[in-house]
């Protein structure tokens, strides 16, 4: 019996290498269109190869992200079509086993699920802490990772070969581990803030309620206001930022650059400032590769 992955035209490796579907033809410039002028998506071409990017910056519980890859995928129907994911977080997602509903939790269901959650103490933290994240976001009628699995529908649709960009979460845990101590991660949950120094859009955040939060999502999805949040978590946790932002931005750039042909690639919006500028430099200065973690 294939794998889900598999039936999805996917092996366990993220897909590069020379375009095997319909025909390119090679653009010059993005098309003139209002839904491709939109501030979450940006063209990325290549002199070198001709291959285009459609780069398309979501909130990974925003369902108008998930609606806009729609579109895009539709308009521009392209040869690829990447992803923000690994091979089991994909399957996962596409099999709806992502974050599983595991009901109304008390203290000792947490406590149990901490005590059986895998790696040490800190990976054993941060990924209660993500579960309990997702499924709040679930239960207010949002579903994280939407953008994605709707990608790769409308890959299989429009004939498009599905490419995984990122590198496995148990590598960026693993990662975390490497720059994080439990004293980090304390601190991660209890160190004081100056207010003045949160970003309007953060502090926004702090209102959030189960009426609002799709609104209040929507508003994270301007640069700006990422790049206020990311400049500002850089400060509080520098390391955490370098393995979950940049260190990635290099990996979904090494993958989306080994492509020949039309890309539409879906990533987070924190990454899409990172990616651009990685491109322009292989350009510009023609570096050959960016260090891969």
């Amino acid at each position: 019996m294939p794998s889900l992955l598999e039936r999805l035209g996917l092996g366990q490796q993220a897909a590069v290498g020379p375009a095997s579907g319909a025909a390119w033809v090679r653009r010059y410039s993005m098309p003139t269109t209002p839904l491709l002028e939109r501030e979450t998506i940006v063209y990325m071409r290549s002199v070198r190869t001709g291959s285009e990017v459609y780069l398309i910056g979501t909130a990974h519980v925003s369902k108008a992200s998930a609606e806009e890859v729609k579109e895009v995928i539709h308009l521009v129907r392209p040869q690829y079509v990447g992803v923000e994911l690994d091979a089991e977080r994909a399957e996962k997602l596409m099999s709806g086993k992502m974050y599983e509903d595991q009901g109304s939790r008390g203290l000792l269901a947490t406590l149990r699920e901490l005590m059986h959650a895998p790696g040490d103490i800190g990976q054993k933290v941060l990924t209660v802490a993500m579960r309990s994240m997702y499924k709040m976001l679930r239960d207010t009628g949002l579903e994280p990772g939407l953008e994605f699995k709707v990608a790769m529908e409308e890959a299989q649709k429009v004939n498009a070969e599905i490419v995984l960009l990122d590198r496995p979460a148990q590598e960026t845990m693993a990662r975390l581990r490497e720059v994080l101590s439990l004293w980090d991660i304390v601190k991660l949950f209890t160190r004081r803030i100056d207010p003045n120094e949160v970003p309007p859009v953060l502090r926004d955040m702090g209102q959030i309620t189960p009426q609002n939060i799709e609104e209040t999502t929507e508003q994270l999805k301007t640069r700006e206001a990422v790049r206020q949040i990311t400049a500002f978590m850089e400060k509080l946790f520098p390391d955490v930022v370098r393995v979950m932002v940049h260190e990635r931005d290099e990996i979904i750039f090494n993958r989306l650059r080994q492509l020949r042909g039309c890309i539409v690639a879906v990533v987070g919006m924190a990454h899409v400032d990172g990616i651009e500028r990685l491109w322009k430099e292989y350009e510009d200065y023609g570096v050959d590769e960016v260090e891969e973690f």
